[in-house]
């Protein structure tokens, strides 16, 4: 699990990868639960580094509005 989601994140998956993990996660809340935190953790990290925080917040509050509308 750790390695798909790792490679899912990263965007190191095929587009069928992709599918096929969306659907199980969708399919598994303890996968469900384990893919949102190591999704905040990625966020909290990009947080942390950039140094334009204004701006990352907007932008990643765009994407998660995105994401929240596209389901």
């Amino acid at each position: 699990m750790d390695n798909e989601l790792s490679k899912y994140i990263f965007g190191e998956m095929t587009s069928e990868e992709r599918t096929r993990f969306s659907l199980e996660i969708k399919k598994d809340e303890n996968m469900k639960k384990e893919f949102f935190k190591f999704q905040n953790m990625m966020a909290m990290v990009d947080w942390v580094l950039v140094e334009d925080k204004d701006n990352l917040a907007q932008q990643k509050l765009s994407e998660f509005m995105d994401k929240l509308n596209n389901k």
